[in-house]
């Protein structure tokens, strides 16, 4: 009997936002495109587990908007503005000077690096069965292309969608947790 031939998937823009403890990283999470459905694909150190929406069964794609781009750039504004005015109120020492480097560097690069990549939010998929949280949609901007690639092959199985939603209509306690 002949292997079945095998799936041709696309992963889509978007990622899970890092949480690491040194070089482990907790989890990860991509969400790829099938020739009739999306595939979240959901990975630890020890596992991986998958997860299969068909586009007939989708019933819309919305996101919500979230502050943690805010939260994450006064953190780190705040390491950079204390290790500048360390810099401006001391008569630096080679080992303080070195010190604010070390801690003002990672936070300065940290906090453009957050500004450039734009805001964040929390995408959900709803079917029939229930909303499932899409952790790999963490940034508006990739998040909005994935959700156009995934809605283009929806609205071909099962014609148009209702309209994504970006933003307040959703409210966390709105959105069953997974």
């Amino acid at each position: 009997m002949p292997d079945p031939a095998p799936i041709s998937y696309r992963k889509l823009p978007g990622r899970t936002p890092s949480l690491r403890f040194g070089l482990v990283s907790v989890a990860q999470s991509a969400l790829w495109l099938g020739p009739d459905h999306v595939l979240k694909v959901e990975s630890t150190p020890g596992s991986q587990s998958y997860k299969r929406f068909d586009y007939a069964d989708i019933q819309e794609l919305f996101v919500q908007r979230t502050s943690r781009q805010l939260t994450i750039s006064l953190v780190f504004g705040g390491i950079v503005a204390l290790v500048v005015l360390g810099f401006v109120a001391s008569n630096a020492s080679t080992a303080s000077e070195v010190f604010g480097w070390i801690l003002g560097l990672p936070a300065l690069i940290t906090l453009i690096v957050n500004i450039a990549r734009g805001p964040t939010c929390e995408g959900y998929l709803r079917t029939a069965v229930g909303v499932e949280r899409i952790p790999s949609f963490a940034r508006l901007r990739p998040t909005l292309k994935a959700i156009d690639l995934i809605t283009a092959e929806v609205e071909k199985v099962q014609g148009r969608l209702p309209s994504t939603d970006v933003a307040a209509e959703h409210s966390p306690a709105a959105v069953p947790a997974a």
